[in-house]
């Protein structure tokens, strides 16, 4: 009997360590998570992490829209298989957890909100010239 219940035992313990194995198809590590989005707001004039069905997000997105930036990413978080990571990674630069959250030229501007404001003033269009995004 014990002797069952040891290989019952085995067996789970087996199907624990290979279920938890990473394969091929899983998503990369969080240094490479962390990685990428840093290498994506680094490489752009203009990064943009959105999400698809984010009101606030789409608001972001049509403001900058008349600019015409030249050089803009934007990451659509929730089609991203690391989006969790992504984000958590991105609280750690911006402060925040929440989308959108727009960098120009490697440095956190704000989210809709923040960006709004600075449109209103005229800073967000300075800002993009600075950067030679516009």
């Amino acid at each position: 009997m014990a002797y069952k219940l040891s290989l019952c035992l085995f067996a789970l313990c087996s199907i624990h360590l290979s279920l938890s194995k990473p394969s091929a198809h899983e998503p990369s590590s969080r240094v490479d998570v962390d990685r990428d989005v840093d290498r994506d707001i680094e490489s752009h004039k203009v990064t943009v992490f959105s999400k698809t069905y984010c009101p606030f997000s789409k608001a972001l997105k049509a403001l900058l829209k008349p600019y015409s930036i030249k050089d803009i990413k934007v990451v659509e978080l929730d089609l991203q298989e690391n989006m969790h990571e992504m984000q958590d990674h991105l609280q750690t630069l911006s402060g925040i957890h929440t989308v959108p959250q727009l960098f120009i030229k490697g440095k956190f501007v704000g989210n809709f909100e923040e960006t709004e404001l600075k449109e209103e003033t005229g800073e967000l269009k300075k800002i993009l010239r600075s950067a030679g995004a516009i």
